[in-house]
């Protein structure tokens, strides 16, 4: 470390410990929160050919990324630790609010599961019951070094369901663009603590995109459709494929080692 500087450090605990407080304010929430696994090859389906690296026999184009066992956890970069912690648990606590509200059925099934256990019900309920996912989807987590070598790039895929396709995606980089009004003291509560709120205070994407361009990187937001891409987990069958469901993916790029400082 050079002052608060991070010099060609490894990426993959701070990732670690976003996805632990993300996790935490979710669950804090929504007394939930859906798993993150860690990715080790995606294989991404375009219909547009200049994407084309592979053809499938219905003309579908392919790019597959792939990255060896365990190598996001030696990718490393250069940047401010805060600021990158900051960046990672926005993008983290948004996609996991997503999944958990986009998903009730589950969610009220997950926190019933114990009481239902002890609890008598009819055939067709635990039948229906029993057809029905008892998981939220899972997000993933891709770290892997940019093809120039000289950046490092980190997607993070939920499957929250995505944004409309008439919301603007940019206005979320805006600060202040929020219909919510947050109350230090309503959002006291008893025994003197105070509940940070988990969206909806108008500058986290801002702050995020800022920091992350501050320093010569990037910050960008998509929605992929269901079935646009499949991933390969580090966690379970190593070569099993997970194709993944409507949701956003949210891209982050930040260098290996130089740094041209911006200031605007």
């Amino acid at each position: 470390m050079v002052g608060a500087i991070n010099l060609d450090s490894p990426v993959a605990p701070i990732l670690q410990s976003s996805v632990t407080e993300a996790s935490q304010l979710c669950e804090s929430t929504y007394l939930i929160s859906p798993p993150v696994t860690f990715v080790l090859a995606t294989d991404e389906c375009h219909e547009d050919p200049k994407h084309d690296e592979t053809d499938d026999h219905d003309g579908h184009h392919h790019k597959v990324t792939v990255t060896t066992d365990g190598i996001y956890e030696s990718v490393s970069a250069t940047f401010v630790r805060s600021w990158l912690q900051y960046t990672f648990i926005e993008l983290l606590k948004n996609a996991m609010a997503a999944t958990v509200e986009s998903n009730p059925k589950i969610t009220a099934a997950a926190l019933d599961s114990d009481s239902d256990s002890d609890s008598d019900s009819d055939s067709d309920s635990n039948s229906e019951n029993a057809a029905e996912p008892r998981q939220l989807p899972s997000l993933y987590m891709h770290v892997f070094d940019k093809d120039d070598g000289e950046s490092v790039v980190i997607k993070i895929y939920d499957q929250g369901g995505g944004i409309g396709e008439d919301f603007d995606l940019e206005s979320l980089f805006r600060f202040a663009q929020r219909d919510t009004v947050w109350d230090r003291m309503d959002e006291q509560q008893s025994y003197g603590q105070v509940r940070s709120p988990l969206k909806g205070l108008g500058v986290g994407l801002s702050l995020s995109r800022w920091h992350m361009r501050h320093f010569g990187g990037d910050l960008t937001l998509e929605r992929r459709p269901e079935g646009a891409i499949k991933v390969r987990s580090d966690s379970g069958r190593r070569s099993k494929w997970h194709v993944l469901g409507k949701g956003m993916t949210a891209t982050i790029t930040i260098p290996k080692n130089d740094i041209p400082l911006v200031i605007s």
